[in-house]
């Protein structure tokens, strides 16, 4: 998907999130969405569910129960990010940058995590039992 279809979903996005009438939630379910841009932006209740995220840049976003169930998210940009009740299950997050993000009750369950330490410092409630 190029860059230009994926800012139009986002704008539509956070028109849904101000008041779930107007804009649409955004579904990214399944698509290759690497090396695009998401930063500096509201995701959250978003769906990744199995997308390719390689490279794809999230910084300083908002991923409030955003859902990457199965996503690939290798060398991923997550510096800076807020996640409150974001399910990375199944996830593979290898080389991804997480410095300085910061949440609570992300669930990493059966995940592919590299960065296990940097990931628990910042994460309080964390769930990461299961990971592969």
């Amino acid at each position: 998907m190029n860059q230009a279809t994926v800012d139009k979903m986002i704008v539509e996005h956070e028109q849904w999130l101000d008041d779930h009438e107007t804009g649409n939630r955004a579904d990214f379910s399944n698509l290759d969405l690497s090396s695009n841009s998401f930063a500096y932006h509201d995701l959250s209740y978003a769906i990744f569910d199995g997308a390719n995220l390689s490279r794809a840049d999230f910084e300083d976003d908002i991923l409030n129960g955003t859902s990457f169930v199965g996503a690939i998210m290798i060398a991923t940009d997550l510096s800076y990010a807020a996640m409150f009740g974001t399910d990375f299950q199944y996830a593979e997050l290898t080389n991804a940058f997480v410095d300085d993000i910061y949440g609570a009750g992300v669930d990493f369950r059966h995940c592919l995590i590299d960065d296990f330490e940097e990931i628990s410092q910042h994460i309080s409630d964390a769930r990461f039992d299961d990971e592969v």
